[in-house]
């Protein structure tokens, strides 16, 4: 299928409830998403009220690629979809971190 290709396509109030509840797990290690679309997600966190540090613990924006700060990350391609990576489990025993 197509992949949303306006930002309009996107819920991104949605969107950051799912990341925060992703993040709330602590299973999570990385969450991938282009820093052009990071910042329709920073609007949405400053909407739900979340204060500075929370969105800069999250995001990666306003920091351009190459910069691993924040679990959201920039990464090529992931403009219409996440790629959500978590951290092994203690009982995945051929799970490399």
């Amino acid at each position: 299928g197509k992949e949303a290709d306006k930002i309009s396509d996107v819920d991104w109030d949605a969107l950051w409830d799912l990341v925060v509840a992703l993040v709330d797990t602590g299973a999570v290690k990385t969450i991938y998403l282009t820093t052009d679309r990071q910042k329709h997600l920073a609007a949405a966190a400053k909407r739900a009220g979340a204060d500075k540090a929370t969105i800069a613990q999250i995001l990666q924006y306003p920091d351009k690629r190459g910069h691993n700060n924040g679990i959201v990350r920039h990464a090529d391609g992931h403009t219409a979809h996440i790629h959500v990576r978590f951290s092994c489990a203690d009982n995945e025993t051929r799970c490399e971190d």
